[in-house]
């Protein structure tokens, strides 16, 4: 799960799992989330690098799911929007066929938030998406 509400020119974003939020700011990506997942504690620990991640066997073992325990927290983090960022809340099952280039490049078109959001989707299916694939993308005016 991924949330971002905003409230003036703040944003508050919660996630769980390896959902993910991005943002784009003067044309450069940047993952605002933290995977929960194994691999992710595996990099953080230096055991693997994130190249090494991406093709990891223990790659689809998250370690915090809606769910999955009777105990379910969310992390959060708060931060000032700015005027001309581009915002994108997507499932694993985008960023699993996709990576991050291909994310910046695209939230970086002058298109519309749905024509990209179409173009992630189909990007992603026609690449044989074995999971949910969605995809949200949000202007800052």
């Amino acid at each position: 799960v991924a949330i971002m509400v905003s409230y003036g020119k703040y944003c508050v974003y919660l996630w769980a799992g390896d959902s993910r939020l991005y943002r784009l700011r003067n044309g450069e990506l940047r993952q605002m989330t933290t995977d929960h997942s194994q691999v992710e504690q595996y990099v953080e620990q230096g055991l693997i690098s994130r190249e090494e991640a991406a093709v990891h066997p223990h790659g689809n073992m998250i370690t915090r799911a809606v769910g999955a325990t009777q105990n379910f927290f969310l992390d959060m983090d708060i931060q000032e929007m700015q005027h001309g960022d581009r915002y994108l809340l997507c499932s694993d099952g985008l960023t699993k066929h996709t990576v991050d280039i291909e994310f910046q490049e695209m939230l970086n078109k002058g298109s519309s938030t749905e024509e990209i959001c179409t173009e992630l989707i189909e990007l992603t299916l026609s690449r044989g998406a074995g999971d949910n694939v969605t995809a949200i993308v949000i202007d800052i005016d």
